[in-house]
């Protein structure tokens, strides 16, 4: 409750301020990913790759807007009951967008978002896939400007979702799996 109270103060002090130069943009991006939750049970976890195939962005006023995200984490583990894999999380997420000037060109755009989750477990002979899911995506960008309508962001988002089925069949636990994203982006702006 004191984070909900805290992150309304704050955009309530900064809701005046002018954000972004831009409406809005739509961008790629690449980083790493590092799990948490039941990722990291696994001994052998090793940070991951984070691919955001689109980074979309459209602000209704300077402070406030929309954000659309579709993309995907993938880790690979080894020697996991005498099996080498991959586990891959795919995501659309959408929700509100909050933007808050941070320079007089540099600006960072909050973006709390609903995703919708589905994971694949490869192990190299064999494909699994989980059930479809939501989970949260809790996304940060920080964005500079270099041309008129181009832009870098830097990337700091946290995703969290649960798996209960793999090819249809329950899992003997619900699967958290949650990941710590970086990334660093090229959007266009306008």
């Amino acid at each position: 409750m004191k984070k909900i109270i805290l992150i309304a103060l704050v955009l309530c002090a900064f809701s005046f301020a002018n954000a972004q130069e831009s409406k809005g943009y739509i961008g790629v991006s690449f980083g790493a990913s590092f799990p948490s939750g039941d990722l990291t049970k696994v001994d052998n976890a090793k940070t991951g790759f984070n691919l955001g195939l689109i980074n979309a962005g459209y602000r209704f006023t300077e402070t406030y807007g929309m954000t659309f995200n579709w993309g995907s984490t993938a880790y690979n583990f080894s020697d996991v009951y005498g099996y080498d894999y991959t586990f891959a999380i795919g995501y659309l997420a959408i929700g509100p967008m909050f933007s808050f000037p941070l320079s007089n060109k540099i600006g960072l755009d909050l973006k709390p978002q609903i995703a919708f989750t589905t994971g694949v477990f490869d192990d190299g002979t064999d494909t699994f896939n989980t059930n479809s899911s939501t989970g949260l995506l809790l996304g940060s960008s920080i964005n500079f400007p270099f041309a008129k309508h181009w832009g870098l962001a830097f990337n700091l988002d946290y995703l969290s979702t649960k798996f209960k089925e793999v090819d249809g069949e329950p899992m003997d636990i619900n699967y958290k799996a949650n990941a710590f994203n970086t990334s660093l982006g090229i959007q266009y702006k306008f």
